[in-house]
């Protein structure tokens, strides 16, 4: 399904041609990639995260056997995405704080989605010295990946998205490692490791309710 398609649209069975041409006549559901991945998509929400410009996407997916989403669920990813466009929030922690969603259950959907192993903060962990010798913590910060353990012969890197691939070409590049092994994590559980402690959570003003 094309990311132009930016309004918002429930979808109850992706494979259904004619339900598709009716949100709009160009649109079509591949199905190469979650075929080849093993995995059978049956209904999808798809809600813009926007301010004065598209911010991003949230698409939520369930599989075959799986019940189809209802306005209801429509209603609330539409709320994850306000709340993302207000407080120029991550989804998951808007997930966590307004929604109430353990950060182990969405590492669980993430590690599902991914097909790459979930990890969740460590405060013991210590990161690897030597691997981050030529990395600006900045750099790491706006790219959302940081390594966890390791050497040159192999290094494990913890990061939000696995499916990057321009971004993992980028790691290997800048570590020139032997080896890579990789994990998916929150981006606030990353930007822990880097030194960011969590902001408050801000109350909505009375406008904005």
């Amino acid at each position: 399904m094309s990311r132009a398609t930016c309004w918002r649209c429930c979808v109850e069975n992706v494979y259904n041609a004619e339900e598709l041409t009716n949100i709009h006549p160009r649109l079509q559901w591949d199905k190469k990639f979650s075929e080849s991945k093993g995995l059978f998509f049956k209904s999808m929400m798809m809600v813009p995260i926007k301010d004065e410009i598209l911010l991003g996407v949230i698409q939520v997916i369930n599989l075959r056997d799986d019940a189809v989403f209802t306005k209801e669920d429509l209603k609330h990813a539409n709320m994850v995405a306000q709340s993302s466009s207000l407080y120029g929030s991550t989804v998951t922690k808007a997930l966590m704080e307004d929604f109430k969603i353990e950060a182990d259950e969405i590492g669980k959907s993430l590690e599902f989605y991914y097909r790459v192993p979930y990890m969740k903060f460590d405060p013991k962990l210590t990161l690897p010295v030597d691997m981050m010798e030529n990395l600006g913590a900045s750099y790491l910060r706006n790219n959302l990946w940081v390594p966890i353990s390791g050497s040159k012969e192999e290094v494990v890197i913890l990061i939000s998205d696995p499916s990057n691939y321009q971004r993992i070409m980028e790691i290997q590049g800048v570590l020139n490692a032997r080896n890579y092994g990789f994990r998916v994590g929150l981006p606030e559980h990353i930007l822990q490791y880097l030194g960011d402690t969590p902001e408050p959570k801000r109350k909505r003003s009375a406008a904005s309710t």
